[in-house]
């Protein structure tokens, strides 16, 4: 029998004597249940993180679309006007 092998069966000679088989029974049902509430509060999360990267991901779209408009704009009234006209302090540029 491998060390591992022999650990565990000493582990568990000691819980066995420490735990009567029902409180283990117990003890795995309590276990089995927050597991299954941690698998569901996971799920939830991972919607969460999905839904916020989505929100990202649109939001940053749509400032990618104001820019281009406001380039756009920018340069339609910078070819009429041309020597007239200018921009400062213009953010993110």
């Amino acid at each position: 029998m491998s060390r591992i092998a022999l650990f565990f069966r000493k582990e568990w000679i000691n819980i066995m004597n420490v735990f009567s088989m029902e409180e283990l029974r117990s003890l795995l049902v309590a276990t089995t249940q927050e597991n299954e509430k941690l698998r569901e509060d996971n799920q939830r999360l991972l919607l969460i993180v999905a839904d916020a990267t989505k929100q990202i991901k649109e939001a940053s779209n749509m400032a990618e679309k104001y820019q281009r408009m406001f380039n756009n704009l920018s340069e339609s009234v910078e070819a009429k006007y041309d020597n007239e006209f200018s921009i400062d302090n213009i953010p993110g540029q």
